[in-house]
């Protein structure tokens, strides 16, 4: 009897050793699963990789293509900030001309009404050189410097518009 009381202590001890186990399977299984969830989804975003790579790889070159156009602009912008101060400077030394009075300026004045064709042929052939911005609104950030007398070689289909900064006269 002894021994069967010895035997039936064995057998619960390892009954319980068991279920403890069987406890401890039950939390690893659980765990397994949601590791293979997990890496089911790393590897769906693992496949996308390559093409997340060449995506940045296009999107950086254009980025430096944009950055390059827009050291471009800047330049021309500085250029006409500093061509609108010298004429802001050559107005006000015009302004300072014709506020002083001499007997000459009337006598220039009368004779400039002889000579006003030949300002306007100026005035004409400056207008020509002029630079005009033009953009095709398809193409966003696309622009073109040219003069102005260039614009009517240029080809413009029916669903382009050009627009030019700096004079509405025509």
């Amino acid at each position: 009897m002894e021994e069967l009381r010895n035997r039936i202590a064995e057998l619960t001890d390892r009954n319980d050793q068991l279920q403890s186990e069987t406890v401890k399977l039950g939390s690893l299984t659980a765990e397994r699963d949601d590791l293979v969830t997990r890496v089911a989804r790393l590897e769906t975003e693992a496949v996308m990789a390559p093409a997340l790579r060449q995506e940045n790889a296009t999107l950086t070159s254009q980025l430096s293509l944009v950055n390059a156009q827009l050291d471009g602009i800047r330049a021309s912008y500085d250029a006409s900030i500093a061509e609108v101060n010298s004429l802001k400077d050559q107005i006000g030394q015009l302004r300072g001309r014709l506020a002083t009075p001499s007997v000459q300026s009337s006598r220039s004045r009368e004779s400039s009404h002889a000579r006003a064709p030949t300002k306007t042929k100026k005035n004409d052939d400056k207008k020509k050189e002029q630079l005009v911005v033009v953009r095709n609104p398809n193409e966003r950030g696309g622009i073109q410097i040219v003069r102005r007398c260039d614009l009517r070689g240029m080809k413009r289909s029916p669903s382009q518009h050009s627009h030019s900064e700096g004079d509405k006269s025509d």
